[in-house]
């Protein structure tokens, strides 16, 4: 049989190559190996729910598998075949491969923890080991070509899996700062801010500051870095956290600020102004901002209102910071800030505020023209209110000082107009005032209030307070017309009323405050004007500044009216506070009297138009009393009337004693030689009068000393006495001792003022008067005829 060609035995090598001894392994093995290489599994053919492969995955899989195993090369280690088909058809045995497969040993030590690795770190981790296999040429030479073709695909998947790694591990690291290099816009890179922010209230103030600019600065966006400061400024006031260490970076590094006209720019200014509340210290940082605002506001000019009232925003916050570290008019402040003025559209709103940053023009001279231009066009009081409002409230408080007294005083001082068209101007800057306070709600101390207590102060250091009264009236009336209970009243109402009573009280020249403020309460009723408002006022004013005369004038006007007062509190509690004084302190003078006596006649109307406690009138007529009969013993005892044993006045002294003293102090003052009859007179009724207020009892001993002292002393000094002190008598005596008595006395008295009449009259003809004409005996004792 002739051998087979060639070729055919080549086929049947072939098709039928020789047994080799096959290598199991485990699907576990496979899977772990393969995973050092693919990030992922393969994706199809899994089951629901599941890592495990499907059938159609599995038999590929298992097929790939034992081509794998049966290559054209054998282990080390492996035994030789019992049938060699080489050795059969005489081919000479091949040399074993010089190359050996080895299992990867474990590593001992673990691995380090994960750090941050750069691109170019892995680019050179895949270059050494493309070079590692490149420099062992033998290695690759001695390989089969299946074998060569594998390796190849082996270390590519290795570089692969190398390169993936590597990003992984940093990814892992710290997300936002492999994150913070590829933000272009600003929403992620906040959302970045945010988590590392999560919980840093928790800590320290110092770690606080740390983390959050580290936060701030890997976080930040390569674009819209100002959108994305705003959401930061936001989320920081949010949270509560301290922004100095942001403001720093932020007014050093000169970030790019957000254009002037923009909402984000709006929004920053919002944000710097909390932290200018909330965070005082740091404010040096928010005007170094502040600046890098104005600085690209100077060079746009606005297009529309929006635009407008963001630059007015800029002017007013770049101002108050500049203010609150003392550099409010430096020369710096005061060129940008009129930078930024010379580009509002407005011409009012650019005149004025060039004219206050212009540094040659007082403030308060630039508002009196404003106020000036005001009052002869009503409709600039809006670019008004937004001009006023940029100036820093602590230096507002002082010109409104300034400026208020000097339109009182130019109202009351001018010449050549109405006294209403003069007080105009007052009028308007008033109402520029309360419109401020309504838009400021967060100032303790109200504009309005401190005008209205400059009016007050300039109306009562006046000693002329008849002249200035309708200013304080007309100025009560004008800031009572801007609270609720004059929401529906025309102001043009207002401003007629105050004409008609301007006109009245010039008719009458220059009037009385009682009369003043009668002529005002009565225009207000006749217009139907709310008053119970400025009637409040004019009381609380009165209390604050004004004496008690004046106070009890415009109680009378009250009480004659019927006009009630809502709250006396004020005026009560000035009375009750001065009582208790009074009670406290042991000099007693005739004024304290007189001031005493005024307290009465105050708390007598008070009591009619309000309602208050009944305990001060007692306690003040009890002091009252004692402050009466105090004076009285003291007086007796400068006349050396009283007795030894009265000398020590105690205020806790029997009624019955004191109304025995004081009659026989009155019979004292009538047998007294030095005292004149006027004098004893005087002091007699002033007993009189202590006695009837204190319905203590008279007894025949006080009626006596007055008839005599009243009677029978300045008759018997050839003084004429009247018919109405002989009927007060008479009713006295009436009371005390009958009516026989005072009959008696009557008809004595007639007899002998009779008599002395026709001895004036003799007198009065022998010295050549004319008979026909009346003897006047006063007007002859006093030329001593008589």
């Amino acid at each position: 049989m002739p051998r087979p060609p060639i070729a055919c035995r080549g086929a049947v090598q072939t098709l039928q190559p020789s047994p080799s001894q096959h290598i199991w392994i485990s699907d576990q093995l496979l899977s772990h190996t393969l995973h050092r290489f693919l990030r992922t599994t393969c994706p199809h053919q899994k089951r629901h729910g599941s890592h495990v492969p499907g059938p159609l995955e599995a038999r590929r899989r298992a097929s790939k598998r034992r081509m794998t195993v049966s290559a054209n090369f054998y282990p080390q280690d492996s035994l030789p075949s019992s049938f060699d088909l080489s050795a059969l058809f005489g081919f000479r045995s091949k040399a074993k491969p010089s190359w050996t497969y080895e299992p990867p040993t474990p590593r001992a030590d673990p691995e380090p923890l994960p750090t941050w690795t750069p691109e170019h770190t892995t680019e050179k981790a895949s270059s050494s080991l493309v070079s590692s296999v490149s420099a062992s040429p033998h290695v690759v030479s001695s390989l089969a070509p299946g074998i060569e073709h594998t390796l190849n695909a082996q270390q590519e998947w290795r570089e692969h899996g190398a390169r993936d790694i590597a990003v992984l591990e940093a990814t892992s690291l710290s997300a936002e700062a492999y994150e913070s290099l590829f933000f272009t816009g600003y929403k992620p890179a906040f959302e970045a801010f945010q988590r590392r922010a999560a919980k840093v209230h928790e800590l320290g103030q110092q770690e606080q500051d740390d983390i959050l600019r580290e936060a701030y600065q890997e976080c930040c966006p390569t674009s819209e870095v100002w959108m994305y400061t705003t959401r930061v400024f936001r989320h920081m006031l949010h949270l509560g956290l301290n922004p100095q260490a942001v403001l720093s970076h932020q007014a050093k590094s000169e970030y790019a600020v957000p254009p002037i006209h923009t909402e984000e720019s709006s929004d920053i200014l919002d944000c710097l102004e909390k932290f200018m509340h909330q965070y005082p210290h740091c404010v040096s940082d928010i005007h170094r901002i502040h600046i890098q605002l104005a600085k690209t506001a100077a060079l746009v000019s606005p297009s529309n209102v929006y635009q407008e009232t963001r630059l007015l925003k800029l002017v007013k916050h770049m101002w108050l910071s500049a203010h609150l570290q003392g550099i409010g008019r430096s020369t710096s402040t005061l060129d940008l800030l009129h930078s930024i003025a010379n580009n509002c559209n407005n011409q009012t709103r650019r005149t004025t505020l060039t004219t206050i940053f212009s540094a040659v023009t007082p403030l308060e001279t630039a508002l009196f023209n404003l106020v000036l231009e005001l009052k002869d066009e009503l409709g600039l009081m809006a670019p008004a209110m937004d001009i006023v409002s940029c100036i820093p409230h602590e230096v507002l408080l002082q010109s409104v000082r300034k400026l208020t007294n000097d339109i009182a005083k130019g109202a009351i001082r001018g010449v050549g107009k109405s006294r209403f068209e003069r007080l105009k101007g007052l009028h308007v800057w008033l109402q520029l005032l309360h419109q401020l306070d309504d838009k400021n709600t967060q100032t303790e101390r109200k504009l309005v209030d401190t005008a209205f207590t400059t009016v007050a102060e300039y109306v009562f250091s006046s000693p002329d307070l008849h002249k200035q009264s309708p200013l304080l009236f007309s100025t009560c009336l004008i800031i009572a017309s801007q609270k609720a209970a004059y929401r529906d009243i025309p102001f043009s109402k207002i401003s007629a009323t105050l004409k008609a009573c301007y006109a009245v009280l010039e008719q009458n020249g220059s009037p009385s405050f009682e009369v003043t403020s009668g002529v005002v309460m009565s225009k207000m009723l006749a217009k139907r004007l709310p008053h119970k408002v400025v009637v409040q006022m004019i009381a609380d004013t009165l209390v604050r500044h004004a004496k008690l005369g004046a106070i009890r004038d415009f109680l009378n006007v009250l009480d004659r009216r019927s006009l009630a007062l809502v709250d006396p509190t004020s005026v009560y509690s000035r009375i009750s506070h001065q009582v208790a004084i009074m009670q406290k302190n042991t000099n007693v003078s005739s004024n304290d009297d007189a001031i005493l006596y005024t307290y009465q006649q105050v708390l007598r109307p008070l009591s009619q138009i309000s309602t208050i406690p009944g305990g001060l009138e007692v306690k003040l007529e009890r002091l009252i009393a004692e402050r009466q009969f105090k004076n009285i013993l003291q007086g007796a005892e400068a006349l050396s009337l009283l007795p030894p044993e009265y000398c020590n006045y105690q205020a806790d002294m029997p009624l019955d004693e004191r109304v025995f003293l004081i009659h026989q102090i009155a019979h004292q003052y009538t047998t007294h030689p030095e005292l004149s009859q006027k004098v004893a007179s005087r002091a007699i009724y002033r007993l009189y009068q202590y006695l009837q207020q204190q319905s203590l009892p008279i007894g025949p001993l006080f009626s006596k000393a007055v008839v005599r002292v009243s009677i029978i002393r300045p008759m018997l000094e050839n003084r004429f006495v009247s018919a109405r002190r002989l009927i007060w008598v008479c009713h006295l005596v009436t009371k005390v001792e009958g009516e026989d008595v005072a009959k008696k006395i009557e008809a004595n008295f007639w007899h002998w003022r009779g008599d002395l009449i026709q001895h004036a009259k003799g007198v009065h003809n022998s010295i050549g008067g004319h008979r026909q004409e009346k003897a006047h005996v006063g007007t002859m004792k006093k030329l001593g005829l008589i």
